[in-house]
């Protein structure tokens, strides 16, 4: 067993496509995002934070289901914090520990609506978490997630804050991101808008002409496409590897917040059997 590293999956060694939805990579404002800071647009990254904030279940009368079960995955870690965690080991790589708090406000829902009457059933999720991460390059790191934030539909930022500039992504304003240089004239003090529409931007070329913008369903699109462009030789990405770095991360915070400390994700690897 490796406990420092994950095992390369059993579909890999079999030659067999597989793939992972991480769909908001496919944004061209996140891409654009990501490519910017791996040409250096920011300098070294020392930050990276995100938020996730989601109103889904403010209201305690909302029916139980199998999303408050957490033997079932409905994990709020697990459901925002996966593409969270996901942008955020693409974005600036390896993350090595975290320290992470949750809490369940609505601790009892009513019986499912198939089930009709019965007694209130407990949720074992958390509805908000929150953690500190340390990343492998000495960058450090923080995200929110919650399910609980009244009137915050599907608000989520990423920001990367650089030796030499910023970077930020606000989901409420898809097509767009903000970014700042330390090499920027000083009159113009402050952060620029930049529209990933143009077609020398990721994705873009392939939607509309600049100023019509894209919306949520062309992740899907522009994920369908990057599956098949290389089909049937080129490797699929992000493939069930980087699902599961995700994942061991989601594991880790969870861990974390149960247990009150700082939890390496090498723990977390080593406790995992090698599936062979």
């Amino acid at each position: 067993m490796k406990p420092t590293a994950l095992r390369t999956p059993a579909v890999e060694r079999a030659g067999v496509h597989h793939a992972v939805g991480f769909n908001y990579r496919r944004l061209p404002a996140v891409a654009l995002m990501r490519r910017m800071v791996a040409d250096g647009a920011v300098g070294k990254v020392r930050l990276w934070r995100a938020t996730w904030l989601s109103d889904e279940f403010t209201d305690p009368d909302t029916p139980y289901d199998w999303r408050f079960d957490r033997q079932m995955g409905g994990t709020t870690i697990a459901d925002l914090g996966s593409h969270l965690i996901d942008m955020a080991l693409w974005m600036a790589g390896e993350i090595r520990a975290v320290c992470a708090q949750s809490e369940t406000f609505i601790r009892e829902r009513p019986p499912p609506v198939e089930a009709g009457e019965g007694g209130p059933r407990a949720v074992t999720v958390d509805d908000a978490s929150s953690a500190l991460l340390r990343f492998g390059s000495g960058a450090l790191g923080a995200m929110e997630v919650a399910r609980a934030a009244v009137r915050r539909p599907c608000d989520f930022t990423v920001e990367v804050n650089g030796s030499r500039g910023t970077l930020v992504f606000d989901y409420a304003r898809l097509n767009e991101l903000r970014y700042g240089s330390a090499d920027d004239d000083p009159g113009l003090y402050g952060m620029r808008r930049i529209r990933a529409e143009h077609p020398s931007h990721p994705y873009a070329g392939s939607w509309w002409p600049i100023g019509q913008g894209i919306g949520y369903g062309a992740s899907f699109g522009n994920q369908v496409a990057d599956l098949l462009e290389g089909w049937p030789d080129a490797p699929w990405s992000p493939g069930f590897g980087q699902g599961a770095a995700v994942q061991a991360v989601c594991d880790a915070m969870e861990a974390s917040a149960a247990q009150g400390r700082w939890v390496t994700v090498s723990e977390v690897v080593g406790a995992r059997p090698d599936p062979g």
